[in-house]
């Protein structure tokens, strides 16, 4: 991730060792979805950098979309 506030970047591990395909980032900038290789929905806390859920779905996740509320 880029962090714009002080122009610092990061690396974030998904769980299980998957591999991003897609994302999406929610307009609060607090989360990121992300499709996994492992056919997973990653749920990634920005304030954190850390994945912390996993929403399995019964398809390969190679397109992501954050609906605003």
């Amino acid at each position: 991730v880029f962090n714009t506030a002080d122009n610092t970047t990061a690396a974030i591990t998904l769980a299980g060792g998957a591999t991003p395909t897609t994302g999406g980032l929610t307009l609060d900038g607090l989360f990121l979805y992300v499709g996994g290789s492992d056919s997973k929905v990653h749920k990634v806390d920005l304030t954190t950098n850390s994945d912390t859920a996993q929403i399995a779905v019964t398809i390969s996740p190679d397109f992501v979309v954050v609906k605003a509320k």
